[in-house]
């Protein structure tokens, strides 16, 4: 069974509290992953073929700010 805010958000916030993180699994669905990914293959660094970490991509491409903003699926 996975832990989840959702269901069990004091186990959740206790897994949290010990690892340091916690992955909320099923946030997005396949396909707006594969949507996330593709806008990410069109960030410079990854064009510029030095995969340097992308700073405030939201600024960048508008999908990842719907996606912070979870107004990913009224898209």
């Amino acid at each position: 069974m996975h832990i989840s805010f959702k269901d069990s958000p004091q186990e959740a916030l206790a897994l949290y509290e010990q690892d340091g993180y916690f992955v909320e699994q099923s946030v997005f669905s396949p396909s707006e992953c594969a949507e996330l990914i593709n806008a990410g293959m069109k960030l410079p660094g990854i064009l510029a073929g030095d995969y340097r970490p992308a700073m405030h991509p939201h600024r960048q491409s508008s999908i990842f700010l719907d996606a912070i903003r979870n107004n990913f699926r009224k898209r």
